[in-house]
């Protein structure tokens, strides 16, 4: 009889059990071997994050002191801002079953549309440093902080047979320091705290529930060399917007797509202590086309193509879906956004509201940009993102391979070159992994 027991595995390159991006070591590796079935949906990274100032001591978010240093983290994904790229591989062989790169910024677009306000309330759905709110966030960081963290990619939410996979590899890739923390420089101009700061992860464990089968199973297992099946990956892009008529084209490769997902930030911010890297911000215009990045640009409308027509919206979404009124947010760009990751009629939990979606179509024209302080609900920070849903019913998605995907924004971004905003692109998609007689074949 078949038995459920939680494994606890320790990092292959373990070293000083630390692992820091400023002291050299970005990487974390984890290999698991065996007769036995992953439950991959129960995976979770647990460890120690500690936060340190450039002169190597801990931060003082939110305290009344003279010499206050604030580093913070971004509040709505907490933890998961770490985490650069994600790969897995077979462990024997070395072959690569997925790669998720850019996974903080594709947890940035994710977590909003399934995680509301009131799931944070008393530590949040995951145990991860993420609270939503920017002053509660702070006090965490001035501490040790243990975390549990879900890895979100599609192969381990499935059920993993070790033996026929030739064990699983996991790589992790940690994001740089000024990506992960940040000042307040953004509504206090004089605030330089987290110039030079680090953080560094300590004691890591990866656990996760695994089916131990009989004896005579294990065997069986063992002399099985060939097996099929199916699982959902994420499949990351990148360009840039730098101009007020943008059009861009990608070839997917993809034969099953179920959506895309965008999400944009000025490319300033990037690696920026004085910023939040994982923001999802919409266009912004600078003051006098010199100063902050402030002010909205209106985006006027978006057009999704495949082969160079519409599809699969037969029209142009446009600015004003509300005529005569004003600041409203764009339904129809929102209920795709929402379709591009679940059944909107299904979505009963999110941070999505027309205080944070604000800055695209109706809006008024170089308004000033909302930047929450931290006596602020961090749900009215901007969640905007440029998404389509293709297939959230069969799964199956439509075919991408031979048709190019491509977008087209219509904006009053200023100053364009001088100004650019990053766009990261992921794109949903089915996947079919087959094995034979040790063989290893992935088609999209």
């Amino acid at each position: 009889m078949s038995k459920r027991k939680m494994r606890q595995i320790r990092p292959t390159n373990i070293g000083k059990n630390e692992w820091s991006f400023k002291e050299g070591t970005p990487q974390i590796e984890f290999q698991m071997k065996g007769t036995e079935i992953v439950i991959g949906s129960t995976m979770r990274l647990n460890g120690v994050f500690e936060v340190f100032t450039a002169s190597k001591t801990k931060p003082t978010n939110n305290k009344d002191v003279v010499s206050k240093q604030n580093v913070n983290i971004d509040s709505r994904i907490g933890l998961h801002s770490v985490l650069e790229n994600i790969t897995l591989n077979n462990a024997t062989t070395g072959r690569n079953y997925e790669i998720v790169k850019h996974y903080n910024r594709l947890v940035s677009t994710l977590q909003p549309k399934q995680t509301s306000q009131s799931d944070y309330v008393g530590g949040g759905v995951d145990i991860n440093g993420a609270t939503s709110k920017s002053e509660n966030t702070g006090n965490l960081c001035n501490r040790k902080l243990s975390f549990s963290l879900p890895l979100h990619c599609g192969m381990l939410k499935e059920k993993l047979d070790l033996s026929l996979l030739g064990g699983l590899e996991i790589i992790l890739d940690l994001a740089s320091d000024s990506f992960v923390l940040n000042d307040t420089n953004y509504k206090d101009a004089t605030d330089t705290s987290a110039q030079g700061s680090f953080y560094k992860l300590k004691d890591l464990v990866l656990s996760y529930d695994a089916i131990i089968p009989s004896a005579q199973a294990q065997q069986a297992m063992a002399r099985n060399t060939s097996g099929s099946f199916n699982y959902t990956s994420f499949a990351s892009y990148y360009t840039t917007i730098v101009g007020s008529d943008s059009n861009h084209i990608f070839n997917l490769n993809s034969s099953y797509t179920q959506s895309i997902m965008m999400n944009i930030i000025p490319s300033k911010w990037i690696n920026n202590y004085q910023r939040n890297s994982s923001s999802t911000t919409p266009l912004l215009n600078q003051i006098g086309g010199t100063g902050s990045l402030v002010r909205k640009a209106t985006i006027k409308d978006i057009t999704f193509l495949r082969n160079n027509m519409k599809f699969p919206l037969d029209f142009t979404i446009p600015a004003k879906e509300f005529i005569g009124q004003t600041n409203n947010p764009n339904a129809n760009l929102i209920f795709e956004d929402i379709n591009s990751v679940r059944v909107p009629s299904k979505n009963v939990s999110a941070l999505i509201s027309p205080v944070n979606v604000r800055g695209f179509g109706n809006v008024r024209p170089n308004s000033a940009f909302y930047f929450p302080t931290s006596n602020k609900l961090g749900s009215n920070d901007p969640v905007f993102n440029l998404s389509i849903g293709y297939d959230n019913i069969k799964g199956l998605g439509v075919n991408m391979k031979n048709s190019p995907f491509g977008f087209r924004v219509r904006s009053n971004l200023t100053h364009g070159t001088d100004n650019p905003h990053s766009v990261y692109l992921f794109v949903k998609q089915l996947n079919t992994l087959q094995i034979s007689n040790g063989a290893i074949q992935t088609s999209t």
